[in-house]
């Protein structure tokens, strides 16, 4: 990961409520009908202001996310069903994320949303 300074001290949130967040992130990117490489660059850049090392892949029925080094790296294979695209739900889950990375609301009170 790089040694950028990232919004979040590992020791006052949790990883695991990070991952949880970037999880379900991507679930409803995915299911709203985002594109592929704005997916990928919307958990990517949500990843990196929660401090985690993160890669995913989207296709159209499905998505992977993998946390951690490559030494110790945990992978979630999400199978996707084909959804509707929905502008107004994309806006809204772009809203939530956005307030993660920036510290408004914490990981677990984006879960919640």
């Amino acid at each position: 990961m790089d040694q950028e300074r990232t919004i979040f001290d590992t020791d006052r949130h949790t990883q695991q409520a990070s991952e949880a967040f970037i999880l379900r992130l991507g679930r409803l990117l995915h299911q709203h009908g985002a594109p592929a490489d704005r997916l990928e660059s919307d958990l990517d850049s949500t990843a990196r202001a929660l401090g985690l090392a993160a890669q995913f892949l989207s296709t159209p029925t499905g998505l992977q996310l993998a946390f951690g080094g490559l030494d110790e790296q945990r992978v979630h294979l999400l199978r996707m069903e084909l959804g509707d695209a929905s502008l107004g739900k994309l806006c809204e889950v772009h809203e939530i994320a956005r307030a993660v990375e920036t510290g408004e609301v914490e990981p677990d009170a984006g879960l919640a949303a």
